[in-house]
């Protein structure tokens, strides 16, 4: 009886490491290892953020040149717009028409 169990634990210890060595014989002969690129990657990497700063930069630049032109421009716009009505308040004032003439031009004609 002790003979049987010793024979059962020897031969499930040899397949057990039979399937073992198997599987890693598979996994290593079939897959493609994976190789990480801890140099390379991250520069180009660092590279591509540090150009995108700069961009950034350059942009906010422009944009803030841009947006104190657009100020100067509005600036000058509303200046411009009062004026203008100013000027048509002053012709409006001067040559409006009395309501007494309007009524009596309208229905003479008439």
């Amino acid at each position: 009886m002790v003979y049987g169990i010793v024979q059962w634990v020897i031969i499930s210890l040899i397949l057990i490491l039979l399937v073992h060595h198997l599987f890693s014989f598979l996994t290593n002969t079939l897959t493609v290892p994976k190789v990480k690129d801890l140099v390379q990657k991250p520069s180009k990497l660092y590279k591509e953020i540090e150009e995108t700063l700069i961009s950034s930069n350059n942009k906010t630049i422009q944009e803030s040149s841009n947006n104190n032109n657009q100020n100067l421009n509005t600036k000058e716009m509303k200046l411009e717009l009062k004026n203008f009505f100013n000027e048509l308040s002053q012709s409006k004032q001067s040559s409006s028409p009395e309501i007494g003439n309007f009524s009596k031009n309208l229905y003479s004609e008439i």
